[in-house]
């Protein structure tokens, strides 16, 4: 429960502290948006870790040589916590943007860097602008960026667990 409560103060922490680093963000990305890619990712990836350190997680990883670091990588995972965003992005070799439900936009600080990294906001209940979404995804990937995204919609309690969230309510 201590480290669940150490990671929470250094995720508030760091997106209190980070005003300023998200206005400076904000300055470097109007003269080279490719600077600000590169010192975001460094920033958040640097805080994941401490966090996956702070809850004195081991991670192994199967098969990460066979993920090109060369080209772009459409990624499909389960979502089973919050961590699952932690874990994928500190192994993921180059900058990958999430596929994250809309209601993520409404928080604040968070959406700055979440957009900053190339997360798209995806509506669940507009067809639409879900499609806008995932077009929205594959010229990220034609840009040169990843795409990870969890398709079930919604994290999952255990594949013989008590319950499965839909993302049809």
């Amino acid at each position: 429960m201590i480290r669940f409560i150490l990671t929470c103060i250094v995720v508030i922490g760091f997106l209190v502290l980070s005003i300023p680093v998200l206005i400076a963000e904000w300055i470097i990305g109007k003269f080279s948006p490719q600077t600000r890619d590169s010192s975001s990712l460094k920033i958040v990836l640097a805080v994941f870790r401490l966090c996956i350190r702070i809850t004195g997680s081991t991670v192994a990883v199967i098969g990460e040589e066979n993920v090109p670091r060369d080209t772009p990588v459409l990624y499909i995972a389960n979502h089973r916590s919050f961590f699952d965003v932690l874990l994928t992005y500190v192994r993921v070799p180059r900058c990958t943007g999430y596929i994250a439900k809309y209601e993520m936009k409404n928080i604040p600080l968070l959406n700055c860097w979440m957009r900053y990294l190339h997360c798209i906001f995806l509506n669940r209940e507009n067809i639409r602008q879900g499609m806008k979404s995932i077009l929205e995804a594959a010229e990220e990937i034609k840009n040169g960026v990843s795409i990870c995204i969890f398709p079930e919609g919604t994290r999952t309690k255990d594949t013989a667990g008590s319950y499965i969230q839909s993302i049809a309510r």
